[in-house]
């Protein structure tokens, strides 16, 4: 997150650089998604079922991920979340891609990671796209996603992928709480278990 945010210092709020580290990170899809999605993908709450709409009001975004699209291909609807709205309203979103070059085109896949590597390193930050992504499913399974969530989210084929992430977040829960139990100062059902009278061997304990 501290890089995250060293980005977001060196680039605000309303430029192309901010953009695009806001749908890295807050859409969770591949540098080959990213550089396709558009407008055209957006849609509104009443194009979308109630079920849905009761979910999340606003606008989702629906497309099929560029990767194995020939073989197994995969197809996705997201929802777009307020933070990342606020970004769109205020940021110089393309006409048919939301990033676009400086000649009003979309980038190819290695022409927007080229040009967002120049970004990160204005900003003195690690340029892997890629980095985003397992930010955001990290993000996701330290607050509580299932690994089905994190497939449908992030559109994985298995749940073994989404499992190295929710492991690592379960383990790390599940250590805190050990390690509560651990500390001498710990209190169970209001009873310091180290100040507690214990009974002399041969009689009953109170």
């Amino acid at each position: 997150m501290e890089k995250i945010e060293r980005f977001k210092l060196r680039h605000r709020i309303g430029t192309k650089a901010h953009l695009a580290l806001m749908l890295f990170l807050l859409l969770g899809q591949r540098i080959s998604d990213i550089a396709k999605l558009g407008k055209q993908h957006i849609r509104k709450p009443e194009h979308v079922s109630p079920e849905l709409r009761r979910t999340h009001p606003g606008r989702w975004l629906a497309f099929q991920q560029h990767k194995n699209r020939n073989k197994s291909p995969v197809d996705l609807v997201i929802l777009i979340l307020p933070e990342l709205e606020a970004v769109l309203a205020g940021s110089p979103c393309g006409t048919l891609t939301f990033l676009e070059t400086e000649f009003g085109q979309p980038y190819t896949t290695k022409g927007l990671g080229n040009w967002r590597a120049d970004r990160c390193i204005e900003a003195k930050v690690p340029g892997r796209a890629h980095g985003l992504r397992k930010a955001g499913a990290t993000m996701a399974a330290e607050r509580g996603a299932t690994p089905h969530q994190l497939v449908a989210t992030f559109g994985w084929k298995t749940l073994q992928q989404a499992e190295l992430y929710t492991k690592k977040a379960n383990q790390q829960r599940m250590a805190a709480c050990a390690m509560n139990l651990v500390s001498l100062g710990q209190i169970v059902n209001g009873c310091d278990p180290l100040s507690s009278p214990v009974g002399k061997v041969g009689s009953p304990s109170s």
